[in-house]
């Protein structure tokens, strides 16, 4: 689950559901998450194309290792201490442009935030991306498969949340939960970061 994701999305929904129907958040929505999915794909392949050229891969690897282990135990205190401004999270200097895209409500405005958001949103799950891409970079034929198979996980939230959405429930209710959870969220996230990271070690330590 990436967090800046679901986060935008909630709101995205929030906003619209007041004045749109249906059908057209759910256009707006789909346009929203096909975009996000593109630009962290996109930005996936551009890294994993860089780090294929010799001499770079074992540097990244070991960086890739340090990033999510120090990622991973960011979001495990921001997790704990339930902070309203996490330190992973999209800038706040961004923030303005893509709630601006928010409000003009039409397809092709859903497409420019979900690529704000999957540019900007790299921070929220930045330790567990980089800590793929270093895991895979021996097998480039596999490490590309499941750097699509890792975003096609990551967006199967997004779309559950935007269909259940559509099919009746409030779109305030996906936001109380994800107020709720949120605190919970990165930490499994943090966790989950920090074991990658160690994973990626333990060639090393060998």
């Amino acid at each position: 689950i990436n967090p800046c994701g679901l986060l935008v999305l909630a709101l995205l929904l929030v906003s619209l559901m007041a004045s749109q129907s249906r059908r057209f958040v759910l256009a707006i929505g789909l346009a929203y998450i096909i975009a996000f999915f593109a630009v962290r794909l996109l930005s996936g392949f551009a890294i994993f194309t860089v780090i294929q050229f010799p001499g770079i891969s074992q540097i990244f690897t070991l960086i890739a290792a340090v990033i999510a282990i120090i990622a991973g135990i960011i979001q495990v205190a921001d997790g704990l201490a339930r902070k309203e401004k996490p330190l992973l999270s999209i800038p706040e200097s961004k923030k303005g442009t893509i709630s601006r895209y928010m409000k003009k409500a039409s397809i092709p405005a859903g497409c420019i935030v979900g690529a704000l958001v999957g540019l900007y949103g790299m921070a929220c799950t930045a330790g567990i991306y980089i800590s793929i891409l270093g895991m895979l970079y021996k097998q480039p034929a596999v490490g590309i498969l499941y750097l699509i198979a890792y975003n096609i996980v990551v967006i199967i939230p997004l779309l559950a949340i935007l269909l259940l959405v559509f099919f009746g429930i409030p779109p305030e209710k996906v936001n109380a939960w994800r107020i709720e959870k949120k605190s919970m969220l990165r930490v499994l996230i943090g966790v989950v970061m920090i074991l990658m990271g160690i994973v990626i070690l333990i060639p090393s330590w060998q």
